[in-house]
C-alpha cells in the first residue's frame, strides 16, 4: 500500500474515532441533569445531611467557601470542617467561623496514620460518626449556591440515587489555565463518558470532589474512606467503590450552583494533577503510554498535520481539528470558559499530555508522590488498602 494510501486510512480512522467520541458525548450531554435547572426540595422533606471538608493550608480560599456552606437554605445541615495539619492561617479561619455558627463543627488533626493519605484520613474523620443520613464531602474551596444541597437533594430522591456528584463551573483568571481547563474538561467528557455512570449495566463509574453526595449508609456498606486510604484520586476512587457495591450514581451539571478555582496558573495545574493522574491509570506504564499516544494522535496531530497531509488525508483531518473544536465549544458551556478557549483545544491537548508524562516519570524517579507537604512512597500507593498497613 502506498504512503497516500497510508496516510488516508490513518486519517479516516482519526475522523471517524472523532466522530464517534463527539455523538457519544452529545447524548450523554443531553441526558446530564442540570442542578440549576432542579428544583429546591421542600424544606418538610429534607433528609438530614453532614458537609464534610478537609482543609490543609487553604487560608486563601477557605473562608468565603465555609460561608457559602453555612449559607445554604436546607433545614437540617451540619459542617465539619477537618483542619489536616494546617501551618497556616486555616485553624485560625476555622475557629472564628465556628464560634460565630454553631452549625460549623471543627476538628484537628496532628498526625498522619500510616497507609493513609491526609486528605482521605481527614474525610474519613469528618464522616466518623455522624448520624445524618446524607453525606456531602466537598473541597475547601468550592463555593456553593445557596439552594445547592436543596436541589441536589431532590435530584438524589426523584433519581432514586444512592450518590450524587456535580461538575463545578470553573473560574480561571488566566488564559492559560482557561484553556488548560477547558480541554481537560472536554476529554473527560470525551473520554471517560461520565454519564453512563448513571446505568446499573455499565463499568463506568464517576465522581468529582468538589461535590459528592452520598447516602451515608452506602457510604458505610463499601467502607467509606478507608476502602481507598491511599488513592490520590480519592473522589473518583469512591465513585468506583460505590458502583461495584451496586449502589446507584449520576453525574449532574453544577453550573450556576457548584463553583470553583481550580488552580491559579498553569504551572499549580501540571503540579497538582501529577499526584493523581498515574493513579487513575493503576499505576501502568502500558495504560500511561497509550493514554498519552492517543492525546497526541487524536487531539493534537489532526491540528498539525492537516495543512500538510497529501490526498483526501489533509481534509480529513481538518475535518476531524473542526469537529474537536466544537466539541470543546459544546463543554464550555458546563464549565463557563470562555469561547475563544475552543480555538487552543491542540495546545490544551498537548499540554495535558505532557503533564501526565511528566507525572508518570517523576512519580517512577522519586518512587511516590509528593503532596501537601507529605511524601508517599509509590509500594504504599500501589497496596491494596488494609493490605500491611
Amino acid at each position: 500500500m502506498s504512503l497516500l494510501r497510508v496516510s488516508e486510512a490513518l486519517a479516516a480512522l482519526a475522523l471517524g474515532g472523532t466522530v464517534w467520541l463527539v455523538a457519544r458525548a452529545a447524548v450523554g450531554s443531553r441526558r446530564t441533569p442540570r442542578l440549576a435547572r432542579t428544583e429546591p426540595l421542600e424544606p418538610e422533606r429534607c433528609p438530614s445531611v453532614a458537609v464534610v471538608v478537609a482543609a490543609r493550608d487553604e487560608e486563601r480560599g477557605l473562608e468565603a467557601a465555609l460561608r457559602s456552606l453555612l449559607a445554604q437554605d436546607h433545614p437540617r445541615f451540619r459542617v465539619v470542617a477537618v483542619d489536616d495539619r494546617s501551618t497556616d492561617r486555616t485553624g485560625e479561619i476555622l475557629a472564628a467561623l465556628a464560634a460565630a455558627d454553631s452549625r460549623l463543627e471543627t476538628r484537628r488533626v496532628d498526625a498522619l496514620p500510616a497507609g493513609w493519605l491526609g486528605k482521605n484520613h481527614a474525610l474519613a474523620a469528618g464522616a466518623a460518626g455522624r448520624a445524618e443520613e446524607l453525606l456531602l464531602f466537598t473541597d475547601a474551596d468550592v463555593v456553593l449556591a445557596p439552594a445547592a444541597l436543596r436541589r441536589a437533594c431532590r435530584a438524589l430522591a426523584e433519581r432514586r440515587l444512592d450518590h450524587l456528584t456535580a461538575g463545578p463551573e470553573v473560574e480561571a483568571g488566566r488564559p492559560a489555565i482557561a484553556v488548560f481547563v477547558a480541554t481537560f474538561t472536554t476529554l473527560f467528557g470525551l473520554w471517560l463518558a461520565p454519564w453512563r455512570a448513571a446505568d446499573p449495566e455499565c463499568d463506568e463509574a464517576t465522581g468529582i470532589g468538589a461535590f459528592n453526595l452520598v447516602r451515608r449508609a452506602a457510604y458505610e456498606a463499601v467502607g467509606g474512606h478507608a476502602s481507598i486510604r491511599n488513592r490520590p484520586d480519592d473522589d473518583l476512587a469512591l465513585g468506583r467503590r460505590l458502583k461495584r457495591g451496586g449502589f446507584r450514581q449520576e453525574l449532574a451539571s453544577g453550573r450556576g450552583v457548584v463553583r470553583v478555582e481550580w488552580y491559579e496558573s498553569l504551572r499549580a495545574a501540571a503540579r497538582g494533577l501529577e499526584k493523581n493522574v498515574f493513579a487513575g491509570l493503576d499505576y501502568s506504564v502500558a495504560r500511561a503510554t497509550a493514554a498519552i499516544g492517543a492525546l497526541v494522535a487524536l487531539h493534537v496531530l489532526p491540528f498539525a498535520l492537516a495543512p500538510f497531509a497529501p490526498g483526501l488525508a489533509g481534509p480529513l483531518l481538518a475535518a476531524t481539528a473542526l469537529l474537536q473544536v466544537g466539541a470543546a465549544l459544546g463543554a464550555r458551556r458546563e464549565t463557563g470558559a470562555p469561547a475563544w478557549t475552543a480555538l487552543f483545544f491542540p495546545l490544551g491537548a498537548l499540554a495535558l499530555a505532557v503533564v501526565c508524562a511528566r507525572s508518570v516519570a517523576k512519580t517512577l524517579i522519586e518512587g511516590g508522590i509528593r503532596w501537601r507537604g507529605t511524601f508517599y512512597p509509590l509500594d504504599m500507593l500501589r497496596r491494596p488498602p488494609g493490605d500491611g498497613d
